[in-house]
């Protein structure tokens, strides 16, 4: 009987699966992978588990032996350095398709790029496996995108221009999640019951936070605004619909006292926004609740939602 070893050597970094063989004085073949005992002849470039399983440390050339019933198997295999790949992308302003110039790609460990005059950008000595981009450029807000590379890998970024300060837009997020919290111009606003998710592909502009109600049913939602200690002033908020009006109540606090009451039904917008105003918009306030109702017609769920919260200092 004799045993042979096989497998395909891998990178760097890398794993692969080698088989072990007993062969037969008649040429027949068993696999005995998992009843062999398998090492490696340096460790310090490739190790190899009792499963077979090898992994390439660092480039260089090793023996992987098996042995089986008192008879040893070996292959020498050659570990290459580890792949790595390019990462090439553009970078747009989300908001007019444009190509933004000098804006800022920062890959991690070193990793960091421009985009030139066309909003490109290439990154290369990228390994294999889960990426994320930081992309910035001054006057935007600044994104992350979780990118998976397997191979030279081509993505588009899009930044959204920074709101004016004084206007929570929601610009920061990228992909449709569940909203918890956002933050701009030192304001916080947070969702103080589970039922929000972001949506970027639609807003005032793009993206916006809202809720749905199931058809024939009335669901709330509430967000509390904060000045984390300091005070400010309520001026403005859109709201939108798509089949039903919004009732709305809009309370304004100060030291977790009521300063004003903003209550009333907005009609439809049919999949628009509308923009309520404060009267009280001099006051003085610490803190914002604002709480939609989203009543469903019979027929069919209907969402609602808010965008662009509007505050002076």
């Amino acid at each position: 009987m004799a045993v042979t070893v096989v497998g395909t050597p891998p990178p760097v970094g890398a794993s692969s699966q080698f088989t072990a063989l007993a062969v037969g004085t008649d040429n027949s073949t068993v696999t005995v992978t998992t009843q062999a005992t398998w090492a490696s002849s340096n460790q310090a470039v490739a190790l190899v588990n009792q499963s077979g399983v090898v992994v390439g440390v660092k480039s260089g050339s090793v023996d992987i032996t098996a042995v089986f019933g008192g008879v040893t198997g070996k292959v020498s295999i050659l570990v290459s350095p580890e792949a790595v790949y390019s990462v090439r992308g553009t970078v747009i302003d989300n908001t007019t398709g444009r190509a933004i110039d000098g804006a800022t790609v920062d890959a991690g460990a070193g990793r960091v790029t421009t985009t030139n005059s066309t909003g490109q950008f290439t990154i290369t000595g990228v390994p294999a496996g889960a990426l994320t981009l930081t992309v910035a450029k001054s006057g935007y807000v600044t994104s992350t995108l979780s990118v998976t590379v397997g191979g030279d890998t081509t993505v588009t970024a899009r930044l959204n221009p920074a709101a004016p300060c004084g206007t929570i837009g929601f610009d920061e997020f990228q992909t449709n999640q569940v909203f918890t919290v956002s933050s701009a111009c030192g304001l916080t606003v947070r969702a103080t019951t589970s039922n929000w998710m972001v949506l970027t592909s639609y807003g005032h502009p793009e993206p916006f936070i809202q809720f749905m109600s199931p058809a024939g049913t009335t669901v709330d939602g509430e967000v509390f605004v904060s000045a984390n200690g300091t005070t400010f002033k309520f001026l403005s908020v859109d709201l939108y619909s798509s089949t039903t009006p919004i009732p709305y109540v809009i309370t304004g606090f100060r030291n977790s006292v009521e300063v004003f009451r903003v209550q009333a039904t907005q009609g439809n917008t049919f999949g628009g926004f509308a923009t309520v105003t404060n009267p009280s918009s001099g006051a003085s306030i610490d803190s914002l609740v604002i709480r939609l109702s989203n009543p469903a017609a019979p027929c069919c769920s209907n969402p609602t939602g808010l965008d662009n919260i509007r505050v002076s200092f």
